[in-house]
């Protein structure tokens, strides 16, 4: 005598059926999250993304966009030339900012390593050097 198959009672089957989808839904989402975030990182240091903020002034973004850097470092391979100009001007900004503070609470010393900071940052900037005067204008408090 053969030992009889349980026959498996409906809903257990669509429940196994609906256990087997979702599993596959589920491994289909990871690879597709793991790979958009590996092509969002190329995205995201693009210079094009960091031109944008350039052409419209707004060097706020590019201060922020590399301070943020110190927390999620820019990956070594995601690191081009054309990226380092943008990063000056955003430190311009910064530092500029910060020489205005210091220059308003006296803060002599201060104010001069903010001074060589920018001086060194200028001569970073490349092409981008005519920022630098629209920088000063928006921090000389005219």
């Amino acid at each position: 005598m053969k030992p009889q198959k349980k026959k498996l009672h409906p809903v257990l089957l669509i429940l196994d059926i609906i256990i087997a989808v979702l599993t596959l839904i589920l491994a289909v989402s990871i690879v597709m999250t793991v790979y958009t975030e590996h092509e969002s990182d190329r995205y995201r240091y693009a210079p094009e993304n960091y031109s944008y903020d350039m052409q419209e002034g707004n060097y706020k973004n590019l201060a922020v966009s590399f301070a943020m850097r110190t927390y999620h470092p820019i990956p070594e391979d995601q690191i081009t030339p054309a990226l380092l100009p943008y990063a000056a001007v955003g430190r311009y900004y910064k530092d500029s900012f910060y020489l205005r503070i210091y220059e308003t609470m006296g803060d002599t010393e201060r104010a001069a390593q903010a001074r060589e900071a920018l001086t060194a940052e200028r001569t970073d900037m490349g092409v981008y050097q005519p920022e630098a005067d629209k920088i000063d204008r928006i921090f000389s408090g005219d």
